[in-house]
């Protein structure tokens, strides 16, 4: 677990190296004369530049042993899902790729077993590098993939029911896992509308936590 920390802290010292990199104009670029002036480009096909995003939407639990009997949604819980938020940056180092940093809520919603009384609770907290590859950079819509690796925390609670309901913390851990997904880009000047959906992978002790999470939020500069 060291390692996978140790690799997102260099990957986040290592985003302005690349940034400057981006920031090269034109004129330097190999095969080109160094003198004049940049080539100028319209806005948006640049190079380098931070945008940051908040995502909000639902997350879904495709696991079968949690989705059939003898486990059942918990009352008016949403059955094998809840609220989903992902927020974070990225820094695109030219009109098509970037690189960045995810951090996330991921409910899984609330089960019981045999229809019992006592809910358990499944969050996944991800906290991961992200790299963003637009399939089509021009126009007023830019589909795009995304591809990230990192930490994901898992937790389990469990609401004992009485005279005054209790919550006990049954587990909270540190897994590596990753996540792939598509998405578009809806953008106007510097603020835009961005639409996701993802495919999440994370085990815990040979138990899988693997989710869909359909997205929808904001995105600027």
């Amino acid at each position: 677990m060291k390692t996978w920390l140790a690799l997102l802290i260099c990957l986040a010292a290592l985003l302005p190296a690349a940034a400057r990199a981006g920031d090269e104009p034109d004129s330097c670029r190999a095969g080109e004369p160094r003198h004049g002036h940049p080539r100028s480009e319209p806005r948006g096909q640049r190079g380098a530049r931070t945008e940051f995003f908040v995502n909000v939407g639902y997350s879904r639990d495709f696991e079968s042993y949690r989705t059939s009997p003898p486990y059942y949604p918990h009352e008016d819980q949403s059955p094998w899902g809840g609220p989903a938020l992902e927020l974070g940056f990225r820094r695109w180092l030219g009109p098509r790729v970037a690189l960045g940093l995810m951090g996330g809520y991921h409910s899984l919603g609330s089960y019981t077993i045999g229809g019992g009384s006592n809910p358990t609770h499944i969050v996944v907290f991800p906290m991961t590098s992200v790299v963003t590859y637009r399939i089509a950079p021009r126009g007023p819509v830019k589909p795009y993939a995304r591809f990230g690796a990192g930490v994901y925390s898992v937790r389990t609670t469990q609401e004992i029911s009485g005279d005054a309901s209790e919550l006990f913390y049954l587990s909270q851990k540190l897994r590596f896992g990753y996540h792939a997904g598509l998405g578009a880009d809806f953008r106007v000047g510097d603020v835009g509308l961005d639409v996701d959906a993802a495919w999440h992978v994370v085990t815990v002790d040979d138990v899988p936590y693997n989710h869909l999470t359909l997205l929808a939020g904001l995105r600027f500069r």
